[in-house]
């Protein structure tokens, strides 16, 4: 300590020196920044107390780079969770945060693991009684092995409770990943049900307009009828050379715009007529109700399901197979007006035919020949099903419908 020759070499074995003290007239002990030494006649005899002194100051160690490890783990999940905050700037988002998330539940087990196995360590040490030599007292006065272990353990519980407070960290953070699914998913379904109405009026507008193309072709196909008639007959296919006609053609043709009239009249008519069958068959469009009632539960029969389909007017039947699943449809016409409200409506049913699973069944209904609601479409289409023995009464309550009122 007072610089001497051998400072050296000391500081080769113990790093810099910051304490010493003279255990007998003969003995001594040097505490470096990198261990310690005991030198005298009698060091031999302080083994068992220094070796203890050690294993402690190597738990210490431990614990102080636990330490340093708890704040690691502590910015990387404040990290994930800023992460989730600010969710729109990355799309991969959900699979990043789960990652992490797995990493810290993995490091956090551990961590709670060596808190344990150091607990143990500390609780079953054998602590060395007071020597009864002077040197031996002087030793463990100076290395206060006592005091030393208590602040170990008191380290340890302080550790324990910061990994406690990350488990709940880690929790919360679970949380927030699973509002974050949830989130992404309501989003990706508003999306969906946006697309899926805009499809819808695509669709209901090409329908409109093939009615209207119908009409068209079928004007042109008369048109087309006439005009082979005129170059096969000529004259004949005329009545303007029959005498009975002359007489008729002649009062229009010899009044003043009378025959222009008479065609605008016409006109008038036919398109009149036209019109008015494609307003009829767009009153049908708009006036339909469609009810849909998810299921995804396993049949309770699908013998019984077998059957009740074979009772029905089946109009079309669709089947899918992929590779572990199979997806069929089918649609068809109820019979029964009376049972209905005074419409027979058109259904379909979706299922799995090698499993066995039915998906969803959907009722197209005209609100403007029958007189059932949604909600009384739904317990009518329930009720049949249950009393075919295709679902269970519990099934049934437990359904999810969805009523789209096409307007």
């Amino acid at each position: 300590m007072d610089r001497g020759p051998c400072e050296n070499e000391l500081k080769q074995c113990l790093g810099e020196t910051r304490f010493s003290y003279d255990i007998s007239e003969e003995d001594v002990i040097i505490f470096g920044t990198h261990g310690i030494m005991l030198g005298g006649s009698t060091a031999r005899n302080h083994e068992i107390t220094l070796y203890v002194y050690l294993g402690l100051v190597s738990k210490d160690l431990f614990v102080q780079n636990f330490f340093g490890r708890c704040f690691l783990l502590q910015d990387h999940m404040l990290d994930t969770r800023k992460m989730m905050e600010n969710q729109s700037e990355d799309p991969n988002i959900i699979q990043i945060v789960r990652k992490r998330l797995a990493n810290d539940s993995k490091d956090i087990i551990a961590m709670m693991e060596m808190l344990n196995y150091m607990k143990e360590s500390i609780d079953c040490m054998t602590m060395p009684t007071m020597p009864s030599d002077p040197s031996g007292r002087k030793l463990y006065e100076v290395l206060d092995i006592g005091q030393t272990r208590h602040e170990l353990n008191r380290r340890v519980v302080d550790l324990a409770k910061n990994t406690v407070t990350m488990q709940e960290e880690l929790k919360v953070l679970n949380h927030m990943c699973k509002c974050l699914v949830s989130e992404r998913g309501m989003a990706l379904r508003r999306e969906l049900q946006k697309n899926t109405g805009e499809i819808r009026t695509v669709v209901n507008s090409n329908y409109a307009n093939q009615q209207s193309l119908d009409l068209i072709q079928a004007v042109l196909c008369t048109l087309l009828a006439f005009c082979i008639m005129d170059r096969f007959s000529g004259t004949v296919w005329s009545a303007t050379n029959r005498d009975w006609a002359a007489s008729l053609v002649e009062s229009l043709l010899s009044s003043a715009f009378m025959y222009l009239f008479v065609s605008l009249a016409a006109w008038f008519v036919i398109a009149f007529l036209a019109l008015r069958n494609l307003k009829r068959k767009h009153f049908e469009l708009v006036n339909t109700t469609t009810m849909k009632i998810q299921f995804d539960e396993k049949m309770n029969n699908h013998n019984a399901f077998n059957i009740w389909i074979m009772k029905k007017n089946i109009i079309v039947q669709e089947t899918n197979w992929e590779s572990d699943f199979n997806i069929s449809k089918v649609v068809w016409l109820e019979d029964a007006a009376a049972s209905w409200g005074g419409h027979a409506p058109r259904c379909e049913a979706i299922y799995d035919s090698d499993h066995w699973y039915l998906n969803s069944v959907t009722v197209h209904y005209k609100r403007s020949e029958g007189k059932l609601t949604p909600a009384e479409l739904r317990a009518r289409v329930l009720d049949e099903l249950r009393e075919n023995h295709i679902i269970a009464s519990a099934v049934g309550l437990a359904a999810e419908e969805e009523d789209e009122e096409k307007q």
